[in-house]
């Protein structure tokens, strides 16, 4: 292997929009969020080569083995490994797989001079570890989801404490973990909108957009909308995958809900800079949203319209100054917060959306979240050397 670290080793999924939006296993929050930061660390000027594959749906809904077509965006440099996506031996197959492509990589490009992974999946941590202890490579996981499944949660923690660095999206999570160096970075943004409020007569739109079940909350925020009785308001919905048949019911029984599925980046701008209210109606008594980062918050202020959110342990608290937090994470708590932002005058609506584009370019475009990253790693990077 040549011995040069000159750039980034990226363990994660990044895909082009078309299998973003064709692919049902491919998380479009996940994606646009990877893409976001892999892209804004390139413009710092860092070198990054990334390694993923293709995510599936288990065999037999899947299919049997996926290829190593690669799916990355035209400015990005990397390979996408194959496996076998059978039962039991999916793992297996995905470790042995992530290995041999380090060690190709290594062959081709040198030594990275550190590994970061989204999330500390078996073969993350496989990659991660091998490098780290036998070729002094700091490995640096990228913790955005956590399992609940105990037994996983322990091998996760576990090698956690071994990396040689850590990022939290999830304010709480980071701050609960004891482990130095650590990082919290939520997320990012590469522009603000400041669209023109929507004029006056329109109707008023309710905007959603994720995926479709409980975690993310769009039932709460169907019976929410149950609750709001004038016709001129209506429910965009945009997202992956209906999975419940009372979500389905729902939609089919209010003519006011429009679903409009996955779509594109394009589209989604079409469809948010229409909108009234932004709502993130996450279940905050839900173990999965206590531990992650609604990244969907920064994506709505870039409309500088009004952002109703619930209160979930992932969100910073700086937070509390932008989102409008319903009381409670009830039908009922959500309805109250839209009808009160509904009655909004002209005035107040600039007013908040002035403190949303201040809120996001002081804090939080992917320009200012990459010096944060590149800073850190770098540090890290460099006390490994010594």
């Amino acid at each position: 292997m040549k011995n040069e670290k000159t750039y980034i080793l990226y363990l994660g999924g990044i895909f082009s929009e078309e299998i973003m939006l064709t692919n049902p296993a491919v998380s479009p929050a996940a994606n646009r969020w990877q893409k976001g930061l892999v892209s804004s660390i390139m413009n710092a000027g860092e070198s990054v080569v990334v390694l993923g594959h293709q995510p599936e749906r288990l065999w037999p809904k899947g299919a049997l083995r996926i290829g190593d077509l690669s799916s990355l965006p035209a400015n990005m440099t990397g390979i996408s490994v194959p496996y076998y996506n059978v039962p039991l031996l999916r793992k297996c197959s995905l470790k042995h797989s992530y290995l041999n492509g380090f060690d190709a990589l290594c062959q081709k490009y040198g030594l990275p001079k550190c590994i970061v992974s989204y999330n500390l999946y078996f073969h993350n941590i496989a990659t991660g570890l091998y490098a780290q202890r036998n070729f002094n490579i700091p490995w640096i996981p990228i913790v955005a989801d956590i399992p609940e499944n105990q037994s996983e949660l322990t091998k996760h923690d576990q090698a956690l404490h071994e990396a040689e660095g850590r990022i939290f999206l999830s304010w709480g999570v980071c701050e609960s973990c004891a482990d130095v160096p650590k990082l919290h970075l939520d997320g990012g943004v590469e522009k603000i909108l400041k669209l023109p409020i929507v004029a006056e007569g329109s109707p008023f739109i309710i905007f959603f957009s994720g995926a479709m079940n409980k975690w993310a909350g769009v039932e709460l925020l169907i019976q929410a909308f149950a609750r709001i009785f004038r016709k001129d308001v209506k429910l965009w919905l945009c997202g992956k995958a209906i999975d419940e048949d009372t979500i389905t019911n729902a939609i089919c029984a209010d003519k006011r809900i429009t679903y409009f599925g996955c779509v594109s980046d394009k589209r989604l701008e079409e469809l948010a800079g229409q909108s009234t209210i932004m709502v993130n109606p996450r279940d905050s008594s839900l173990l999965g949203n206590k531990m992650n980062f609604p990244s969907k918050v920064l994506e709505y202020l870039t409309y500088c319209k009004p952002v109703i959110s619930t209160w979930t342990d992932g969100l910073s608290p700086e937070y509390s100054d932008v989102l409008l937090i319903a009381e409670k994470a009830t039908p009922d708590g959500i309805a109250v917060k839209i009808e009160e932002i509904l009655e909004w005058d002209q005035n107040k609506l600039a007013e908040y959306g002035q403190k949303a584009a201040t809120f996001l370019s002081s804090k939080k475009t992917w320009d200012i979240q990459a010096q944060r990253f590149v800073k850190f790693i770098n540090k890290i990077s460099n006390t490994s050397r010594n």
